[in-house]
């Protein structure tokens, strides 16, 4: 298709992902209901590397950008009910969103399983969990029992991140 397969841009868009984050930002701050429809894009099979193998620099660049996407979501001046209609807007996107998640909080390579636990830093991240709890809340457990093999993370970080991300499961519940 004379297009260069993505995973030969990995070391390319690298040096101008930052960039490209912030312009991204800028763009959805005009319109934060566009969040959603990013997210999603971001998720497609087409742009997120396959699990057989994968591609960490990739993996770990678009975490961070859907991580960086999500926080702007909200802002301190919303109202409750700004609030609500925003973190809405991304329900239909927030299922595939936890199953990648998931999927990489359980990844043998601890930088995907590192950068996949820090999406529970993200406020806007955790008040979409606190609201969707029932519908998402398994998976995580899952995940981060690393079920059915419950086997336990090899990488301490790792380890002490997953701990921290079980307790703050536990206090919503």
């Amino acid at each position: 298709s004379g297009m260069v397969l993505w995973r030969d841009q990995t070391p390319l868009i690298g040096l101008y992902h930052e960039a490209l984050v912030k312009t991204i930002g800028a763009f959805l701050s005009m319109d934060r209901t566009l969040v959603g429809p990013i997210v999603g894009a971001l998720l497609h099979q087409d742009v997120w590397p396959g699990t057989e193998g994968g591609n960490t620099p990739k993996v770990v660049l678009l975490l961070h950008e859907v991580d960086t996407l999500i926080g702007l979501l909200l802002q301190r001046e919303d109202s409750d009910d700004q609030e609500k209609l925003l973190l809405a807007s991304l329900d239909d996107y927030l299922l595939p969103l936890v199953l990648r998640l998931c999927s990489c909080i359980s990844s043998e390579n601890s930088r995907i399983s590192e950068r996949a636990l820090q999406f529970f830093r993200n406020k806007v991240f955790k008040k979409l969990v606190q609201r969707r709890l029932s519908d998402v809340g398994y998976l995580f457990l899952r995940a981060l029992s690393r079920c059915p093999s419950r086997e336990v993370p090899w990488n301490p970080t790792v380890r002490k991140m997953t701990l921290l991300v079980l307790q703050e499961l536990e206090g919503y519940y």
